[in-house]
């Protein structure tokens, strides 16, 4: 499952979203910022590398805090699909956001990259800048996803940068 976690400053209201950015050798790049991935263990409780970073962060995801992002663009999808003809992968993206104090945002930012021991690292990122970040079809999916739904209203707009591009 992919995620993508907003945050929105309480006093701003100015939104931000995580990536990680993970070694892609294959494409020949040391790194690439990505939307994440989480894991539930068998009794629903969210887990990965990510889930461990954002908690350090003091940010906790619960699946119930989590929504379903492809479901509600379409709830006749199972998730986006990634390869054309006659493969069946896809994927899910959810949402999962949060308010916070800006102070909690500075420290978010100070942090993010700082002693993490594992080969992907953890970036904020402000969400207006999102698109131009990354060539990661996920990342931009959920963003795209994010913003046209809040358009629509089936988000609530709580934040500074809420309509499309």
């Amino acid at each position: 499952l992919h995620v993508m976690v907003v945050v929105t400053s309480l006093e701003t209201r100015r939104q931000h979203a995580f990536l990680v950015s993970c070694p892609r050798i294959c494409i020949g790049r040391v790194s690439l910022l990505e939307l994440p991935m989480i894991g539930l263990d068998s009794i629903g409780n969210v887990n990965g590398v990510f889930a461990e970073m954002l908690r350090d962060l003091g940010l906790d995801l619960q699946l119930e805090d989590l929504v379903d992002l492809t479901h509600l663009s379409n709830d006749e999808s199972l998730g986006i699909y990634t390869s054309p003809d006659s493969r069946d992968e896809f994927v899910r993206i959810l949402l999962h956001s949060t308010i916070v104090p800006e102070a909690d945002i500075t420290r978010i930012y100070e942090q993010c990259g700082k002693s993490q021991d594992t080969t992907c690292k953890l970036h904020l990122l402000p969400l207006n800048e999102l698109w131009r970040s990354t060539f990661d079809c996920k990342a931009l999916s959920a963003l795209c996803l994010y913003l046209n739904l809040v358009a629509v209203k089936v988000l609530p707009a709580i934040g500074s940068f809420v309509t499309p591009c």
